[in-house]
């Protein structure tokens, strides 16, 4: 049994694994440890929206991405308190075997840590592309401002 538990970790990184193949502890914590490391940028986009936010408080895609933000940082720490407290820390790191009530969790479990994923990736692109878009905005304002000053100077 533990050579095919093995064999399964080790078998091909698809997100998606066939109906024989069995979820594991592994594949659950590798889909959270892609997706932690980015609530960093996550609470920094969330900081640059409310930014412009503050300036302009009628854009409405400035308040959408807000609340994609929000609700993406809640779903992963809302993940993590539910997944913890379902599973023991030596089924969690150590690989102890699941019960089969458990392993229709962990099933259950990973489609909603794909998910949580999915919504950071969506809510910070979404976020970066609206900031791209406001900066290019100022930019243009800020050249039309310094092109007016410098044909002043030109007169």
């Amino acid at each position: 049994m533990g050579l095919f538990s093995l064999l399964i970790s080790c078998h091909s990184k698809t997100e998606q694994p066939s109906a024989e193949e069995q979820i594991n502890m592994n594949m659950v914590m590798e889909v959270h440890d892609q997706a932690m490391p980015q609530m960093g940028a996550l609470a920094q986009l969330t900081a640059q929206i409310k930014a412009q936010r503050d300036l302009d408080s009628t854009d409405l895609d400035l308040a959408e991405s807000m609340k994609d933000l929000q609700e993406a940082h809640t779903l992963m720490m809302d993940w993590m308190k539910g997944f913890g407290a379902q599973f023991t820390a030596d089924e969690i790191m150590k690989g102890a075997p699941l019960s089969p009530e458990k392993q229709v969790l962990l099933n259950q479990e990973y489609q909603k840590v794909l998910r949580v994923r999915e919504s950071m990736q969506q809510s910070m692109a979404r976020a970066r592309a609206i900031l791209g878009d406001s900066m290019a905005a100022e930019s243009v304002v800020e050249d039309q401002s310094t092109m007016k000053h410098d044909s002043h100077e030109h007169e």
